[in-house]
């Protein structure tokens, strides 16, 4: 028998960080209060899935959405550094336009038509890449494919976690996705295999 479970894979709520348009990348930033509702409203729209545990990134925005999210329900709760952010370097705490002129010639270049290139290259040399960010993620979530077998969880993790699974799983050249606040993704995992189900609230942005 294939083993196989069904992971959703959230992003957080909202915080000051995301609101100013800061890098936050590893450091730990609180939701702010708009978050509340959307954790909460996603919670409502996510009731009646049966989960059976409950991973998140060790940052306590991601720890904060999911107790949202879950509300009531008493569920075995995980936090784990293998769902965090991707790592930005000196780039964190920094507005995202200092890194548009990087990330602008990364996915114009004509080496960045390969699928192999955008993944296991970074942006910038303080930037975690793709490939980085996937392995760990996905060792993680596979580790658990045995005890949850035929189950459903939910990870609740960062935007750039879900745009390194969405560019593995559906890759675009010159595509950016643009994950917004709780927008998420169903995976199905196996033992032998990855596929993406469902996207709820993520839209691509075709570079020019």
């Amino acid at each position: 028998m294939n083993k196989s479970c069904e992971i959703y894979l959230v992003r957080h709520g909202e915080t000051d960080w995301n609101a100013a348009g800061r890098i936050q990348g590893h450091t730990d930033i609180p939701l702010n209060t708009l978050s509340l509702g959307q954790a909460a409203q996603l919670g409502s729209s996510l009731a009646h899935i049966d989960f059976s545990a409950v991973y998140s990134s060790d940052l306590s925005r991601a720890k904060e959405t999911a107790r949202l999210i879950i509300g009531p329900r008493v569920l075995p709760f995980i936090e784990t550094p293998a769902l965090r952010e991707r790592w930005a370097g000196s780039f964190e705490g920094q507005s995202k336009e200092t890194l548009d002129h990087w990330t602008e010639k990364f996915f114009l270049s004509q080496e960045a038509l390969s699928q192999d290139y955008c993944l296991k290259t970074p942006w910038h040399p303080e930037i975690e890449s793709q490939a980085s960010i996937f392995k760990r993620a996905l060792t993680f979530l596979a580790e658990q494919l045995s005890t949850y077998c035929e189950q459903t969880i939910l990870a609740v993790t960062h935007g750039g976690v879900i745009r390194a699974f969405l560019d593995h799983l559906s890759f675009i050249p010159k595509n950016k996705w643009i994950v917004p606040n709780c927008g998420f993704i169903k995976l199905k995992l196996t033992e032998s295999a990855l596929h993406l189900e469902e996207i709820h609230g993520i839209i691509r942005s075709h570079l020019p």
